[in-house]
């Protein structure tokens, strides 16, 4: 197998499960996104939006026009084909529903509030292509959330609950976004950075947590050592999949398990 492209989310996506990457980019094979996928790319949708708003107007939208386009970004997105995940499943379709629903705009009205108000867009969703060279032998083809003026690059995230303390620094996410950065600029961003917005499901507490970050050279070669690692696994057709302890390798968490001939499929009896 040949490969021209790879991107930061395949390369993720086959050091997670070289079987779920097959069944995914090989094979073709599109699962229906999970309720949990469409919160995120809902809230995601309606920031960009504002964002958006803010770069070519200088102001943010009303937050009545937010809320109301995250309730149709959330509509759109369930009246097509998906499946109940992770902590949605145990609640069932109609709790899951208008669960979703109010989490979307809520956090969608944190950003709108506490976020961006903060941002100097420079530009949104910056698609950005590093041609082959003699470091990584296909093109790298990654998208940029947000590059702010001030603050550098920026990744926005939900959740149920506050990061790790050193999500940021670990982000392999980040690490691409600085490359993709350096590659489009000729220079490292401003700043590099996740900001989390987080809900909590019970009591459905709000809040932002930020974390700033850097990366160095030898961080970029790590990610490059890794993404040729990635290609030659590719071109070989070596697709190692995920141990059976990992927390991905469940019918919870991962839509391939059913019909996955590496899923055990139940756990052992304990006598």
């Amino acid at each position: 197998m040949k490969l021209t492209r790879i991107s930061p989310s395949q390369i993720g996506m086959l050091g997670k499960c070289g079987e779920q990457y097959r069944r995914r980019y090989v094979e073709g094979e599109i699962l229906a996104p999970g309720i949990a996928q469409i919160r995120g790319r809902s809230t995601h949708a309606t920031n960009e939006k504002n964002l958006i708003h803010k770069l070519e107007t200088g102001v943010l939208l009303p937050l009545d026009e937010v809320r109301q386009l995250a309730a149709e970004s959330v509509d759109a997105a369930l009246a097509g084909e998906f499946v109940l995940d992770g902590d949605y499943e145990e609640v069932g379709l109609t709790a899951a529903r208008g669960m979703v629903k109010d989490e979307v705009i809520s956090l969608s009205t944190l950003h709108a509030t506490q976020l961006a108000p903060l941002a100097e867009p420079e530009a949104i969703e910056l698609k950005v292509e590093v041609p082959p060279s003699d470091v990584l032998p296909v093109t790298l083809v990654g998208v940029i959330d947000l590059i702010d003026r001030s603050r550098g690059v920026r990744d926005t995230k939900t959740a149920q609950k506050s990061p790790n303390a050193d999500a940021a620094h670990n982000s392999d996410q980040l690490t691409t976004y600085d490359l993709l950065h350096r590659a489009h600029k000729k220079s490292p961003p401003a700043g590099l950075g996740l900001d989390h917005l987080i809900r909590t499901p019970k009591k459905g507490e709000l809040r932002v947590v930020s974390q700033e970050t850097s990366r160095t050279i030898e961080d970029l070669g790590v990610f490059v050592r890794r993404a040729n690692a990635a290609v030659r696994s590719i071109e070989s057709e070596v697709f190692l999949p995920a141990p059976q302890d990992h927390w991905a390798c469940s019918l919870k968490w991962c839509g391939f398990a059913s019909t996955c001939p590496y899923f055990r499929g139940r756990p052992r009896p304990t006598t």
